[in-house]
């Protein structure tokens, strides 16, 4: 980032902002007030950029979908409730996309190559922690070593359980009072959204049809869904078509 006479050329920060904190921020160097009315859920990042603060967000819920899966506490520590399923053909690897672990065409498993689509955010593709699972981001970006009571880091000036409490407070909050199911458009749900096309792919052996709402067909035209992965041989029409 560089802003003369406030921010020097060349700037690099690890504090955590979203780029929902960019409109705000925006409003506020514009001198622009937003009506308290009027819900805006990013955080003017302004102290952030003159480096006279950390984030804004005690806590920033991540989704999957219209669910909360996880939550940043402090900017420092991430707790996750729930983590997509991997389905990939290769070992769990944190360096790679975690998102794009779902839907393994079957026959990837011949040249040992990876193909896989998008991971599904209803319960079925996720995997559940209670506990959750309590990450420290400062010095564990690719989220590899849980933590625990044990293994609580000394410089935290927080406990795990007041780090779990606050996300799951902020979770609960939000829960009750943000309708949870998607709208008319499908917005949040496998290839339902508008459009869906190119806004997340089909299941391997499936395409999109219909618009401006289209659905994931198989072969025969029937409903297609991402939530069986069958092994190679001897289920090949099942593979092709993943029928409901």
């Amino acid at each position: 980032a560089v802003w003369p006479g406030v921010i020097r050329a060349g700037t690099v920060s690890d504090t955590m902002v979203s780029t929902m904190d960019i409109f705000p921020t925006a409003l506020a160097l514009a001198g622009v007030k937003v009506d308290p009315s009027y819900p805006v859920d990013g955080r003017d990042m302004t102290p952030v950029l003159r480096g006279t603060a950390q984030t804004q967000h005690d806590v920033f819920l991540h989704y999957c979908g219209f669910t909360i899966v996880a939550a940043r506490v402090g900017g420092r520590f991430k707790v996750f409730w729930a983590t997509p399923k991997w389905y990939s053909n290769d070992p769990k690897n944190g360096s790679v996309c975690l998102q794009c672990c779902n839907g393994v065409n079957p026959f990837s498993r011949l040249t040992g190559a990876v193909a896989t689509q998008l991971c599904g955010c209803e319960e079925k593709d996720q995997d559940w922690h209670d506990p959750p699972l309590v990450f420290d981001m400062a010095k564990d970006m690719q989220e590899e070593n849980p933590l625990t009571s044990s293994n609580w880091p000394t410089d935290a000036g927080i406990t795990l359980e007041d780090v779990v409490s606050k996300a799951l407070l902020a979770k609960e909050t939000m829960e009750m009072n943000v309708h949870p199911k998607p709208d008319i458009t499908g917005a949040g749900t496998c290839t339902a959204g508008l459009p869906a096309v190119w806004r997340q792919q089909c299941c391997p052996g499936c395409h999109a049809v219909g618009f401006p709402f289209p659905q994931c067909k198989s072969l025969l035209g029937r409903n297609c869904t991402c939530d069986r992965i069958p092994e190679f041989g001897g289920e090949e029409e099942e593979a092709l078509g993943m029928l409901v």
